[in-house]
């Protein structure tokens, strides 16, 4: 069964929204608010509402940035960006160490989940803007 993760790169005064992983295989490490869908639910209700659980922000989708797709059983990478709308930074312990608005400059020198070419893909598209509207997704009911 292929595993599909949603994330959201929210940048805002040239800070991005990182969560540090509680979780084993990757304590410690900073990460874009995402988690896996949920059968029966939608890529933009997933990633909306793992950033509200992550993070503790109402999170508007602004576009879709990329989908990072592989053959073997891991699971496939659709990112968006997004806009804090509401909220404010509360998380459960159990599973985030931490929530921080990172410097964009100073993002390389943190212990990062992603790879940095897939982190520095996704910054570029947001930069030069280089990302496709939400409508290209079509939800069938």
């Amino acid at each position: 069964m292929i595993r599909i993760v949603v994330g959201t790169v929210v940048i805002k005064d040239d800070k991005i929204l990182m969560i540090q992983e509680a979780k084993e295989k990757c304590y410690g490490q900073w990460n874009f608010p995402a988690g896996h869908l949920d059968e029966g639910e939608y890529i933009f209700d997933a990633a909306v509402r793992e950033a509200k659980e992550e993070t503790g922000y109402d999170i508007e989708l602004k576009n879709l940035i990329q989908i990072f797709s592989t053959k073997d059983a891991r699971p496939q990478f659709i990112m968006f960006s997004g806009k804090v709308v509401g909220g404010e930074i509360k998380f459960d312990s159990t599973e985030i160490l931490d929530v921080k608005w990172i410097p964009l400059d100073e993002l390389f020198d943190y212990d990062l989940r992603r790879p940095r070419q897939d982190i520095e893909i996704l910054l570029e598209r947001v930069k030069t803007g280089n990302v496709f509207p939400l409508d290209v997704v079509k939800e069938l009911k």
